[in-house]
């Protein structure tokens, strides 16, 4: 064997080597890990389906909260339905969430589905009545005016 192909066979054999290491630290990262955080994990699960009723005067939102948690990482989708009050004509938006739960504290971040249209909001919940409800605060960014609002809110969970 001379050195060129000596420099070969040792060039294939440290890049084989780093792939094998970087496929093992892979798994270990996005398997074992996360396996081992949820086998340990003693909290509070709010993994299920959540509900709120927001009474307005021109229209009444009612919003339905699908929540999946692993440890404390929390995602989820809301779709609210809007009914107007005069006319009965009901629009249907949905919402991406992702947030965290620490110290019995919800955080939560909702973007709109629908990347043509604007809407944000975030929520600031505290975990209350035995896990059955979430009251806090919601944010948000007003289509219509452009103005970042703001109200109580609770958040029920679900019966079914």
């Amino acid at each position: 064997m001379d050195s060129q192909e000596s420099i070969l066979l040792g060039v294939a054999s440290g890049v084989l080597t780093s792939g094998i290491i970087f496929l093992v630290v892979t798994i270990f990262n996005k398997v074992l890990v996360p396996w081992y955080r949820s086998t340990i994990y003693r909290g509070l699960d709010l993994s299920g389906s959540w509900e709120e009723e927001v009474i307005h005067p021109e229209a009444t939102d009612y919003a339905f909260i699908l929540l999946k948690q692993r440890e404390r990482d929390i995602t989820g989708t809301k779709t609210i339905t809007k009914t107007d009050a005069q006319t009965g004509a009901k629009t249907t938006k949905s919402h991406e969430m992702r947030g965290i739960l620490q110290d019995g504290t919800l955080m939560l971040m909702s973007n709109n589905s629908d990347r043509r249209c604007v809407g944000h909001a975030t929520y600031l919940l505290r975990v209350v009545r035995g896990g059955d409800v979430l009251s806090g605060v919601a944010s948000w960014v007003d289509f219509g005016t452009g103005r970042v609002e703001s109200r109580h809110c609770a958040i029920r969970r679900s019966k079914t």
